[in-house]
Formats: C-alpha cells, sequence, structure tokens
C-alpha cells in the first residue's frame, strides 16, 4: 500500500517538474514552444513508465524513510520503582563538570563513562586519580567522533588516559548501518546500594560546560536505574575496540 501511494505521488510530481525543465530549456536555447510541446506529448509515457518501471524495480528498503519502520525492537524493560535522589541541572548555568568531578573523586570501586564528545582535561584527570587509587575505570567513546575524525583537542586526551591505565575502547557501528556511539552517561559504583548515575544531553566538552544549553539528571543511591545503564554500557562495551 506504502509503495502504490509513493509510485502515485511520484508520477504527479513529473508533470510540474518536467514543464519546469522546458521553460529553463527555452529560456537558455531560445527555440521557441517546439521543445515544450514536445515535452508535453511525451512525458505521460515517457517519464511516468520510467519512473514506475524503477520504482517497481526497486525494493521499497532502498529509501531510507523505510529503514526505520523495518527495525525490530526488543521488548521494552518493565518499570521499577525507584529510591533515591534525583539532581537535575543546566549548562552553562550550573557547574556541571565541577560536580562530575567530584562524583569521580568519591568513587569506590567503579566507573563506567559512555560519551559521544570528551575532551574534558578535568575529567580525565579525575578518572586517572580514581585509577591510580584502584577503581575500575572504563571509558567507551564513539569511533567516528573520536578515531575517523581525529581532531586535534580528543587525541590529546585519549593518550592520557592510557597512559594513567585507564581502559579507553570505541563503539564502531556495523558495517550494513551508519549509526554513532551517542550516548552521555556515568555510572558510579553500580554494584552498591549507593550507586549513581549521571545521564542527559551533556558530552564532556567545553562547549558543553561553557555555551551550550544542556542537562544533566544525577540520580544518587539508585541501585535499580544504575543495573539497566550499566547492562547497556557492557553490552557495547563487550563488541568495542580496545585503543592502545
Amino acid at each position: 500500500m506504502q509503495q502504490q501511494e509513493f509510485k502515485r505521488q511520484l508520477i504527479e510530481w513529473s508533470g510540474p517538474l518536467l514543464r519546469c525543465l522546458a521553460f529553463w530549456l527555452v529560456l537558455f536555447t531560445g527555440y521557441g514552444k517546439k521543445p515544450i510541446v514536445m515535452l508535453n506529448r511525451l512525458y505521460p509515457q515517457l517519464l511516468a513508465g520510467g519512473i514506475t518501471l524503477l520504482i517497481t524495480l526497486l525494493p521499497l528498503q532502498a529509501f531510507s524513510f523505510e529503514k526505520s519502520k523495518l527495525q525490530k525492537f526488543e521488548s521494552l524493560p518493565a518499570s521499577v520503582a525507584m529510591q533515591g535522589e534525583v539532581q537535575a541541572l543546566f549548562a552553562p548555568r550550573h557547574d556541571i563538570e565541577g560536580v562530575l568531578v567530584k562524583l569521580i573523586h568519591d568513587a569506590q570501586h567503579t566507573v563506567q563513562l559512555a560519551a559521544y564528545g570528551f575532551t574534558s582535561r578535568s575529567l580525565a584527570q579525575a578518572l586517572i586519580q580514581a585509577k591510580k587509587r584502584g577503581v575500575r575505570v572504563e571509558v567507551l567513546l564513539d569511533y567516528e567522533r573520536t578515531v575517523k575524525e581525529r581532531a586535534a583537542d580528543r587525541m590529546k586526551i585519549i593518550p592520557e588516559l592510557l597512559a594513567g591505565g585507564v581502559m579507553v575502547r570505541v563503539w564502531r557501528a556495523p558495517a550494513h548501518t551508519d549509526g554513532i556511539m551517542h550516548h552521555k552517561f556515568i555510572v558510579i559504583d553500580s554494584a552498591s546500594k549507593n550507586a549513581t548515575v549521571i545521564t542527559g544531553s551533556y558530552n564532556f566538552t567545553f562547549s558543553a560546560r561553557s555555551r551550550n544549553a544542556e542537562n544533566v539528571l544525577i540520580l544518587r543511591n539508585a541501585q535499580e536505574a544504575s543495573k539497566s545503564f550499566t547492562q547497556e554500557f557492557n553490552q557495547l562495551y563487550m563488541h568495542a575496540i580496545a585503543l592502545k
């Protein structure tokens, strides 16, 4: 049904488009009305027939606007009652980076950080210091943003993290897709009753801290929420590429 509707609309659009082409042909060649008469006579048979044949031969999946409808989704997880504290912060009004550094300094067992953009030297140093205290620190970044684009500010942070013993991996989309790793969250001490989850629009960059309108939710004593974020992190991290 959708394919038939698409064909019908495309054929309807072909008439005005072809007349527009004829107008510009006359304007630039000065051949009078002959091209218009000729195109008006030919376009219903040739253009409509050609477009119909093309659409018939191509599967509907070839059109990008249909790709999302073909995706198979997993069943939704059940909602769970939450206890603990919730704090909402907004950049650039609040010093979000300062709050995140303190939370990482307070980590006792684990820190898992997933980010699309990561250029903050302060956060990098906090992660390195946590690693030196014996905290297990894992960082997951996007391959395209971190490795392929190779921006100077990002390429300074990664060697610094690796030199400090922090495990860094980059997630690369499967070959048949063009997706990115767009998460921005941190899970601290996920196995503890005092687990903390930080999530929102905030990338760990200077722009997010100083210029952009961003939001962060901090969930403290959020063990149930941390389980979901840890599961997502581990699933991506397991298939990501380790940087050395």
